[in-house]
């Protein structure tokens, strides 16, 4: 298995989809287990996980959003 290089993951890191990066992060734990490569691409995860979360709560908030109205 080759290993991650860091100005590798520099240049093409913020290309790559949650899964992608998530596969990354596991090979390197069975692999190399370098501690600094962990935590990059630890918080590349984080980071895309949490866009994703968002974003799906945004969008149940607007699909369970009603206009009020008003009556007269």
């Amino acid at each position: 298995m080759k290993q991650i290089h860091w100005r590798w993951m520099g240049r093409e890191l913020n290309k790559l989809t949650e899964l992608q990066v998530k596969r990354l992060l596991f090979m390197e734990l069975d692999g190399a287990k370098r501690r600094h490569i962990v935590i990059r691409l630890h918080q590349r995860y984080c980071i895309l996980r949490t866009q994703r979360e968002r974003a799906a709560y945004l969008r149940e908030l607007e699909l369970a959003h009603t206009p009020p109205t008003t009556s007269r």
